[in-house]
C-alpha cells in the first residue's frame, strides 16, 4: 500500500505534540511493516526532502498553517504524478490536506481525529463565568449579528471551520476513542457508519518497560500542558487534601505554563498563589523531552491525570509502560485505555474528592499501586503492541480503499 500523510506538524521543525507525535509514529510503523510512505509536513526554516528515521520526509517551507494547506498541494502533486498513491490520511485540525483532496477527487482521503479545535476552545471555556459570555453575545448583538459562541449547542459557523469541513469531505474517518466519536457525530452530524476506532499506535521507550513496578518515594506526578483542558483547576483542589493528610508527599508538575482561566494569569502563577501555602511540596520542573520521560517516571509513585477530556493521551500510555499506578478521568480516550481491564481508578474529572480520596487510598496501599501499576503495563503490552496496531490501521486503510 502507499500511503500520503498530510501533517504541518512533524518532528523535528514543527511541534512536539500529540498530531507530530502519532504521524512521526505511524509512518514508521507502517514502513517498518512493508508500505511505501511519504510525509508531507511544514517547515519553517527549509524545503527538501529526506529520509528521516528512515521515511522518506518532504519538508514545505511555509509561514503558518494556513499557507502550508495551499502550499503542500504542489509537492504533493509532483510526487502523486511520479507514483500514484492509494490512500492520503490528514488530521482534522486545520484540515491539512483538504487542498490536496480538491485537487485530487480520485484519492481516498481518510481523516484522523484528534481535538478538533471547536472542542478544544469549549473546554479551555469551562470556566468561564456567565458575565463574560453575556459580554461576548451582548457584542455581537451590537454587530448585528447573533453568535452565542462555543458556549451554544451547534456551532452556527460551521461553513467556516476548516475541520469540520475536511471531515465532511472525508472518505473514511478513524477516531482513537470512543468519546471523540460520539462527539463527532452529536456535535457535528457526522454518519456514525464513516467513523471507525482506531487507537493511535503506540510503541514504548524499553526503558519505561524496565522500570521496576515498587516504587516507594512519595512522589505524585502530572505531565502535560499546565492548563485548563489538562484538570489544573480541580489539580487545585485536591493537592491541599492530600498534603493536608500527608505533610511530607511531593507533587511535580512537569509541562510547559499555558493561561489559566483567569484572564492575564498563566497556570502556574495561579497555582503558585492559590497553593502557596503548600510551595515546598509542588515542583514544577517545565516541559519534558521524550529522553527526560523514563527516569520522570522511574521516580514516581502515582501518575495523576485530571484532565477535563483527552482524546488519547500519550502520557497515559507512558505512565503504563513505566507500571505506574494512575488515577485519571473518566472522560476521552484513558477511559477506553484503563477501564476495560480496571487496570487504573477514574473519577468525573470534577470530581475532586474523589481523586483526593484514590490518591490518598493509593498512599496508604503499596500492595494496590503495585498491582494497578503492573496489571497497566500488562495490559498496555497485550494490546497497543506494533502487531496489534498495525493490523488494525491496516485494516482500516484497506477497507477505506475498498469503500472508496
Amino acid at each position: 500500500m502507499r500511503i500520503a500523510y498530510i501533517s504541518y506538524e512533524y518532528p523535528p521543525d514543527i511541534g512536539q505534540g500529540g498530531i507530530a507525535t502519532y504521524t512521526l509514529q505511524v509512518a514508521i510503523m507502517m514502513q517498518n511493516c512493508g508500505h511505501d510512505v511519504e510525509v508531507f509536513c511544514g517547515s519553517f526554516s527549509r524545503n527538501e526532502c529526506e529520509l528521516y528515521k528512515s521515511v522518506k520526509t518532504h519538508r514545505i517551507l511555509i509561514n503558518d498553517v494556513h499557507h502550508f494547506r495551499d502550499k503542500v498541494v504542489e509537492k504533493f502533486s509532483e510526487r502523486h504524478n511520479q507514483m500514484p498513491f492509494d490512500i492520503i490520511e490528514s488530521p482534522e485540525i486545520n484540515g491539512n490536506g483538504y487542498e490536496i483532496k480538491k485537487a485530487f477527487p480520485s484519492i481516498p482521503l481518510t481523516v484522523k481525529m484528534h481535538t478538533p479545535s471547536v472542542l478544544q476552545v469549549r473546554i479551555l471555556n469551562t470556566y468561564v463565568q456567565l458575565s463574560q459570555k453575556l459580554r461576548f453575545i451582548l457584542g455581537a448583538l451590537l454587530r448585528g449579528r447573533i453568535d452565542l459562541g462555543y458556549w451554544s449547542k451547534h456551532d452556527k459557523n460551521q461553513e467556516n471551520d476548516i475541520d469540520y469541513k475536511i471531515t465532511q469531505i472525508a472518505d473514511s474517518i478513524s477516531s482513537p476513542s470512543i468519546d471523540l466519536k460520539e462527539w463527532a457525530i452529536n456535535f457535528w452530524g457526522i454518519n456514525p457508519n464513516k467513523i471507525q476506532i482506531v487507537p493511535y499506535p503506540y510503541i514504548p521507550d524499553k526503558r519505561l518497560i524496565e522500570i521496576p513496578v515498587n516504587s516507594n518515594n512519595g512522589i505524585i506526578t502530572f505531565h502535560g500542558k499546565l492548563n485548563v483542558h489538562k484538570g489544573m483547576v480541580v489539580l487545585s483542589e485536591v493537592i491541599p487534601m492530600v498534603l493536608d493528610r500527608y505533610p511530607l508527599v511531593k507533587f511535580r508538575l512537569a509541562g510547559k505554563d499555558d493561561n489559566s482561566h483567569i484572564p492575564g494569569v498563566s497556570m502556574q502563577s495561579f497555582l503558585e498563589t492559590k497553593l502557596k501555602k503548600y510551595l515546598s511540596n509542588i515542583e514544577f520542573i517545565g516541559s519534558l523531552s521524550l529522553d527526560d520521560i523514563p527516569e520522570f517516571l522511574a521516580t514516581s509513585d502515582i501518575c495523576f491525570f485530571p484532565s477535563i477530556w483527552d482524546n488519547f493521551p500519550l502520557v497515559c500510555l507512558e505512565a503504563m509502560s513505566a507500571g505506574r499506578a494512575i488515577v485519571a478521568s473518566n472522560c476521552g480516550g484513558m477511559r477506553d485505555m484503563l477501564e476495560p481491564t480496571n487496570c487504573g481508578i477514574l473519577h468525573n474529572p470534577f470530581d475532586y474528592k474523589g481523586f483526593a480520596n484514590s490518591i490518598i487510598e493509593l498512599i496508604n496501599s503499596p500492595e494496590k499501586r503495585f498491582k494497578l501499576g503492573n496489571d497497566a503495563r500488562m495490559h498496555l503490552l497485550k494490546t497497543y503492541n506494533a502487531q496489534n496496531s498495525e493490523a488494525s490501521i491496516r485494516q482500516f486503510y484497506e477497507n477505506s480503499i475498498n469503500r472508496f
